[in-house]
């Protein structure tokens, strides 16, 4: 991960649709939360059953 200096970039990550282009990583990274968030919803679900 490198960190924001410029308070434009992290205006740009605040609003993907202002970046020109995503790199790899960030699929990568993006698809990787939405797995982390799939499997905490199950742990939730299985909790709330029980």
């Amino acid at each position: 991960m490198r960190t924001i200096e410029h308070p434009r970039e992290c205006e740009a990550a605040k609003h993907p649709s202002k970046r020109q282009s995503i790199s790899p990583t960030d699929l990568v990274a993006n698809e990787a939360v939405r797995k982390i968030t799939k499997v905490a919803d199950h742990v939730r679900q299985d909790e709330d059953q029980q």
